[in-house]
């Protein structure tokens, strides 16, 4: 009986000691969210909205929670060193909807090119932020093919499932940096797998072949990801486009680090993750940047069995 007797002593001594905490978190600085970015031959776009604290009732999945979010207040002037415009603030009804992101203001005249360089400023009655960045020469792929997931767990799974692959042959000047997208068939976004950024830092001026994963993103608006053992795969009778986009060394950084903050899961008890901007903001606070894409389009289509 002795042992029995320590056991029970010792559980009602521990759970006596229990104590509920209380963290009182500090409120999150009110901050413009910015993501800007521009294309060749594309107008110039940017999502305004204000960030949250991080237990602030949101709906990520809603597109009306994401509405209620945007700025709509804000004048925002754009420059490419010879043509200057102010963008058009849009009506939701209007707002370009790509990468998963509503841009809520376009620009009427400044369009992208390679090897361009951009600037912005933002106004509003509570920030002025302003940066710039550039649209890096093109950097093509030298081909791109499917080939069968091997997977003799699921024969039947196998034969449906096919891997992209791509072969890159990197010029020999060095800092090459690309960021890669994809969407299949009448997919109305292009999506990016939770590593979708490449340097030539080992492979500089050699050739590489490596595998196009496809995208994770839907998730982002409540739509439903591939099964996990489909995870980065594509299927048979897929039609694939494919989205390569030279970027300079500040957007590589902002979504290297981005990128770093959304795998680890986010939560208040995780390392914190400073996401580096190419924004600078002289009243109040900024999180986001400004990307310039030197894009690329490819498309594939894996035949049916």
């Amino acid at each position: 009986m002795k042992p029995v007797f320590f056991w029970i002593a010792a559980f009602f001594f521990v759970t006596s000691c229990e104590k509920d905490i209380t963290v009182d978190l500090p409120k999150a600085t009110p901050s413009l969210v910015v993501h800007a970015q521009i294309e060749p031959d594309s107008f110039l776009v940017v999502s305004l909205t204000r960030n949250s604290d991080y237990f602030a009732p949101f709906d990520g999945g809603s597109l009306q929670s994401l509405i209620n979010s945007t700025v709509s207040n804000a004048t925002i002037i754009a420059s490419d060193g010879t043509i200057t415009d102010t963008l058009e603030a849009l009506t939701p009804d209007r707002f370009v909807l790509n990468h998963y992101t509503f841009f809520n203001y376009k620009s009427k005249t400044l369009k992208g090119k390679f090897k361009g360089q951009y600037s912005i400023k933002i106004s509003t009655p509570e920030f002025e932020v302003s940066g710039s960045t550039t649209i890096p020469d093109s950097l093509p792929l030298d081909s791109i093919w499917w080939e069968p997931k091997l997977n003799p767990e699921n024969d039947t799974l196998n034969r449906q499932l096919v891997r992209l692959m791509y072969r890159y042959v990197d010029p020999i000047t060095p800092g090459n940096l690309v960021r890669l997208f994809s969407k299949r068939n009448s997919e109305a976004f292009w999506s990016s797998d939770f590593r979708s950024l490449y340097e030539d830092a080992l492979i500089n001026g050699g050739t590489v072949i490596f595998p196009i994963r496809r995208g994770k993103e839907p998730r982002r608006f409540g739509l439903e990801n591939p099964p996990r053992e489909e995870n980065g795969f594509f299927r048979r009778g897929d039609t694939v486009f494919v989205k390569w986009a030279s970027i300079d060394r500040a957007t590589y950084d902002l979504w290297r680090t981005t990128e770093s903050a959304d795998a680890g899961g986010g939560g208040p008890f995780r390392t914190p993750v400073y996401i580096q901007s190419n924004l600078k903001a002289t009243k109040g606070a900024v999180v986001g940047g400004f990307s310039g894409y030197g894009t690329l389009y490819y498309s594939l289509i894996v035949p049916s069995l």
